[in-house]
């Protein structure tokens, strides 16, 4: 049986519209029966500081963003990194991508954390557990589950969100400045798109941004002891969270096999772990985040880690 949604009249007046048919032009009613979407609403507060440096450069405060789903039962929250080769980042320029975890029903943060002309490794990723040690201090007010938190990220913001969801809690942090410290850093799951993961590998050009980042030459074999605890895989244990990997094959950036590598390791270790690699995607939060089998699978994904009950 044909379902009517309540549009036939619309699509009947823009029917005879095209066709040339006289007939009045706005100057119909049309009732509609509701017919609600499969999402919730979706409401934004910004610019809430989670931080203050005691000696910062450039800038003496770290701040983030909140998309919200309007419901009264608290939500799991997803605190998002945004890649930009450890670079300063514009935290809300990725807020539209990540608009459909809201609707879905989990909050996402957005999270400031200094970078590469502010400071150097491991700085942005005790900022980054400062920032999820905030949200869990301040949950009640923001309405979210504190024991329901993953971390996510892009490109060097996914390198960050793997370092500071897979190290234990008493690294990469409580770092400097003020903060609810007392706060567990701890994450249920984790979720990194086209992460950069064996940055001493990386080819020429995005090796001079990761020597930045550590302050150093990483890719000399000299400084392999400096540089193994700004690698993920040197983190990986038994106890690990669920990790969630996205990565494209036609990355010109970060190869794939550096993604296909870490799932290995992670499996090899008893961590849950996903690797969803598509085809013909490149380095792009954009198309990442609009292609159809990856907003499934997070949306599946957190479903599993963070909301296990239903």
């Amino acid at each position: 049986m044909r379902r009517d949604s309540g549009f036939g009249p619309i699509r009947g007046a823009l029917a005879a519209l095209a066709l040339g048919i006289a007939g009045p032009v706005g100057a119909e009613i049309v009732d509609i029966t509701p017919d609600r979407a499969d999402r919730l609403p979706v409401d934004l507060l910004t610019g809430i500081q989670f931080a203050q440096n005691d000696h910062g450069f450039k800038r003496d405060a770290l701040y983030l963003d909140l998309l919200r789903p309007v419901t009264d039962v608290a939500t799991p929250v997803v605190v998002f990194v945004l890649g930009s080769g450890w670079q300063p980042i514009e935290r809300e320029r990725v807020l539209p991508q990540l608009t459909r975890l809201a609707e879905a029903g989990f909050a996402v943060a957005t999270v400031d954390y200094r970078g590469i002309g502010e400071a150097q490794f491991p700085v942005p990723q005790e900022d980054v557990k400062r920032a999820i040690r905030f949200l869990r201090a301040n949950a009640d007010s923001f309405n979210i589950d504190p024991d329901a938190m993953a971390l996510m990220g892009n490109s060097a913001g996914g390198h960050i969100a793997l370092l500071a969801g897979l190290s234990d809690e008493d690294a990469f942090g409580p770092g400097t400045g003020t903060g609810p410290e007392d706060s567990s850093a701890a994450v249920q799951a984790i979720a990194a798109i086209y992460p950069a993961i064996y940055v001493d590998e990386m080819a020429p050009e995005g090796l001079g941004l990761v020597n930045q980042h550590f302050g150093l030459m990483a890719g000399d074999p000299a400084n392999a002891d400096a540089v193994a605890p700004g690698l993920p895989e040197t983190h990986i244990d038994a106890g690990d969270p669920p990790v969630f990997l996205v990565h494209g094959t036609a990355d010109p950036i970060v190869p794939v096999d550096q993604s296909v590598r870490l799932h290995d390791a992670l499996a090899g270790a008893g961590v849950d772990a996903t690797l969803l690699r598509v085809e013909g995607l490149g380095h792009s939060i954009e198309d990442t985040m609009t292609t159809r089998q990856v907003e499934e699978g997070l949306v599946s994904f957190f479903e599993r880690t963070l909301r296990p009950g239903g």
